[in-house]
């Protein structure tokens, strides 16, 4: 029964991140099918099954199927009918899928750190043994306090966080002994707050009947920053806590969710996005919580296992490449070239599109030009399937050439020297030929675009990006800042810019100045037409193993010294949290990989604002344009967790508003990414940083001012950051935080309902006592990712079943919790056929107003006609 309903639940929340199905309308119509199958073959099949899916089965179309807008149907696709087949659903046709693994890399180098220009080998401190070793020590903590009777000595607030805290242990312990202990701690204060704190207790009375982790309830609500467990700790252990639990608490102080466990922090993480939840450390930048967004990522993610990707046969980086066309040759003609575009010559066709010949650079191996022939052959045979948006180019044929014919028909452009210092020396050289758009060599950023085309190809670019990663095909070097050749051995990140780097980077504390920002982005591949230059590309195993990519731009992350470090001069040896977490090296990547593209987007979309809002005087015109740039990006995040998790995009996008402000993004990307701050005096600089960074640390200027640019390293290129200072674009950190961090959250969240369920059935079929069970079904209710119709449906059928098996005529807290779950369920079934009722009236009445009136006059005038 559970493998049965896990399979329903994982074809409708598509599991794990690359085994989402590609055609939402498909897998739904598949599935459904599928299940009918299923239940015809299976007339034993317990009511709950079939409750489950009768009652939800309208509400997986709707929940799955909606885009932009909150449960609309949508209807299948068209073009991609030729993919199906009667017994296959469209899981069939992913070529990749996403598991766990022990270890990304048996062969990881060893664990040290640099200390003194030596490497010292670290010492592990273990994540999870700590942590469970500091929640027993402040359990113990707690009995100590309560048989001394110092509950006195505690402040009402923190007695709150105390109980509820307790309470929330007692919820997921295992183990009965525990759990008697935990409920024996729970009396005293609820009996001092009932006696002493009467009005406390009221409101620390309703979390409890709202859920069986209250203290996430409490968390959400509080505007205090304090760590009252922490303290708890500290206050009552001094001087006895061992060096590995000083330093996890010295990294995890902000928060007592970051010593929950992992089904209490992963409900903490995703309830936290919800609008009635303040999170007030996420916009405070004080010493205290500099780190706090990327420790919640951090913390979310050494809780996880090696993310490990399998491709199928078919797979482009398996046995899907196609033989590269070496017959095929183009005759250049000097009359037909448009124009060179980097080493690319561009010839106009009768087509109405371009032939590119794109010729080999200097140093260039053949095989990166075979690699994009093979990669746009590949997307293209796939695009419908993968459902691509984006002109992909068709590759016609790979040959070599002589350069002096190459160099004879492009000698009279004025961009000849360049492509002369581009392309390889020698004597013959190969040459990629392909057709493509026009669109396809009009970079994004390019602001002949009016905003309404411009937003569309941002669009088309983010879902390939997304669609194309959750295929296990990941584009490295999708703009130059991800591979510059400026001091690159000198530097930590040699030479490629780090998007996640508090994660990345040990004490970086906010993400790097970036020197020419906008040449940052010049070359980028994305265009108008969608994703471009194919051939930069690497499979996604190349991020989760010791590859030639992660050793030589990630060297740090692979020997576990990538964290904070705690040295012992006494000793000469070193530890390190992270020490035994190497293995997750490939996770931080992949999230960073992630916040890679969203950074990129993010810099096309000020490059695009700088550009057109320079010819703009009017200041409110301005701010508009802005304004629209910032709801752009906030989408294209939004975008990016609907499709790497099935989230809805209109839900999405109103999680991400709780992290990050949109208005305090508008204003610091409209003054950093124009020059316009360059003229002013010192004295109005001082006071824009209140506006631009309320209630936080201003951001320090530095730097010089070049006028008419603003800070620039070498006075032609305005830069994002002073000397030695942080990019100001605060706010986008939030926001990336918030996108990878509501992704890995999800998918988490969902592995711990999947074992909730797995739990709960086997309570059931242990015949164990009521009160567990219902318990059981609660906790589900609990991990329901937030909003989700489905999971929370879900969790009431399994109630239901143990109200059939145990029933009661007493109302519960947890009955209670149910019975909005039913009311609401009642009032979206009643709306929804609604909806599809004047829906269809609707289109019927379109049928009869578009068809011809079949009276005389008609048939005189029209009269009819064979088909």
């Amino acid at each position: 029964m559970f493998e049965f309903l896990k399979k329903l639940i994982s074809d409708y929340f598509q599991g794990v991140v690359l085994e989402i199905e590609e055609s939402r309308a498909l897998k739904n119509e598949d599935f459904i099918e599928d299940f009918e199958k299923q239940e015809r073959s299976d007339p034993t099949a317990p009511v709950r099954q079939k409750q489950v899916i009768n009652t939800t089965e309208k509400t997986i179309k709707q929940e799955h199927l909606k885009r932009d807008k909150l449960e609309q149907p949508v209807k299948p696709k068209l073009q991609m009918n030729h993919l199906k087949t009667p017994n296959k659903t469209v899981r069939k046709f992913r070529f990749a899928s996403m598991g766990e693994t022990d270890t990304h890399d048996k062969s990881l180098l060893p664990a040290s750190k640099l200390v003194g220009g030596r490497a010292i080998p670290l010492k592990e401190i273990p994540f999870e043994t700590t942590r469970s070793e500091l929640i027993q020590i402040y359990l113990l903590s707690i009995d100590k306090c309560i048989k001394a009777n110092k509950l006195k000595e505690i402040s009402p607030q923190a007695l709150s966080g105390h109980y509820l805290l307790i309470k929330s242990l007692a919820a997921v312990a295992q183990n009965p002994t525990e759990k008697r202990q935990l409920l024996a701690l729970e009396k005293p204060f609820v009996n001092y707050l009932k006696s002493k704190e009467s009005s406390i207790w009221s409101i620390v009375n309703d979390y409890t009947r709202d859920s069986e982790f209250p203290i996430v309830q409490w968390l959400k609500n509080q505007s205090s920053n304090s760590n009252f467990m922490v303290s708890f700790i500290i206050d009552s252990n001094k001087g006895t806590l061992t060096r590995n639990q000083n330093a996890f608490i010295q990294q995890f102080k902000d928060s007592p969710a970051f010593f929950f466990p992992n089904s209490i922090y992963m409900s903490w993480i995703t309830h936290g996005y919800e609008k009635d939840s303040s999170i007030n450390p996420m916009y405070n930048i004080s010493k205290k919580t500099h780190y706090y967004h990327a420790t919640i990522t951090d913390n979310l993610l050494l809780r996880t296992q090696p993310k490990q990707v399998t491709f199928a046969p078919k797979h482009y980086y398996e046995k899907g490449k196609g033989i590269v066309d070496t017959d095929f040759r183009y005759t250049m003609h000097q009359s037909n070239l448009l124009r060179i575009q980097g080493r690319t010559l561009l010839f106009t066709d009768e087509s109405g599109e371009l032939i590119a010949v794109k010729v080999q650079k200097k140093g260039e191996p053949k095989s990166n030009l075979t690699e994009e022939f093979q990669m746009a052959d590949y997307l293209q045979k796939h695009q419908r399937r993968l459902d691509l948006q984006s002109q992909l180019p068709r590759p016609l044929g790979q040959y070599s050439v002589k350069r002096t014919e190459i160099l004879e028909q492009c000698v009279s452009s004025p961009h000849y020297k360049q492509f002369l210092d581009l392309i390889g020396d020698t004597k013959d050289l190969e040459v990629y030929v392909y057709k493509a758009p026009v669109s396809y060599f009009t970079y994004l950023h390019d602001e002949h675009q009016s905003f309404r085309d411009f937003t569309a190809s941002v669009k088309r670019n983010v879902h390939d990006l997304f669609v194309l990663l959750r295929e296990g095909i990941v584009f490295s070097q999708l703009a130059d800042i991800f591979h510059t050749h400026s001091d690159e051995e000198e530097r930590i990140d040699k030479g490629r810019y780090q998007a996640l780097v508090q994660l990345l980077s040990v004490f970086q504390s906010q993400l790097g100045r970036l020197d020419k920002w906008q040449k940052a982005v010049e070359f980028v591949n994305l265009r108008a037409s969608g994703i471009a230059d194919l051939g930069d590309s690497l499979p996604i195993t190349s991020l989760l193993t010791g590859s030639e990519f992660t050793r030589k731009y990630f060297s740090e992350l692979l020997t576990g010294g990538y964290h904070q470090t705690f040295f012992d001069s006494s000793s000469g040896t070193a530890s390190s949290l992270y020490t035994s977490k190497r293995k997750l090296f490939g996770n931080y990547l992949y999230l960073n990989t992630i916040a890679e593209y969203l950074l990129v987007i993010q810099l096309v979309l000020g490059t695009y604002g700088d550009k057109v809002t320079r010819k703009i005087d009017d200041p409110s015109i301005k701010q508009h344009m802005w304004q629209q740039l910032a709801e752009l990006m906030f989408d294209s995040c939004a975008e990016a967790v609907t499709l790497m998790t099935g989230i809805p995009h209109s839900r999405a996008l109103s999680l991400l508003h709780q992290r990050a402000k949109i208005d305090n993004h508008v204003q610091q990307t409209q003054f950093w990414m124009t020059p316009d701050y360059a003229d002013l005096d010192e004295t109005a600089m001082r006071m824009q940083q209140y506006v631009l960074y309320p209630g936080e640390a201003g951001y320090e200027v530095n730097g010089e001012i070049i006028p008419g640019i603003g800070l620039s390293v070498d006075g032609i290129n305005q830069d994002l950051g002073g000397y030695n200072q942080e990019l100001p674009l605060k706010e986008l950190e939030k926001l990336l935080y918030a996108t990878v961090t509501l992704v890995e959250g999800t998918m988490q969240l969902d592995k711990e309902f999947f074992k909730q369920i797995e739990q709960t059935d086997a309570l059931i079929m242990s015949n164990c006592g009521a009160e567990d069970c219902y318990q059981a079904a609660a906790k589900l209710l609990d991990l329901a990712r937030p909003g989700c119709h489905f999971q929370k449906r879900l969790a009431l059928s399994y109630y239901e079943e143990i109200k059939l098996k145990y029933p009661s005529s007493s109302q519960t807290d947890i009955d209670t919790r149910f019975e909005k779950v039913e009311k609401y369920s009642a009032a979206k079934t009643i709306q929804n056929f609604w909806r599809n009722y004047l829906a269809h009236k609707k289109l019927v009445s379109g049928e009869h107003t578009l068809a011809p009136a079949h009276d005389d006059s008609t048939v005189k005038e029209s009269p009819l006609r064979a088909c």
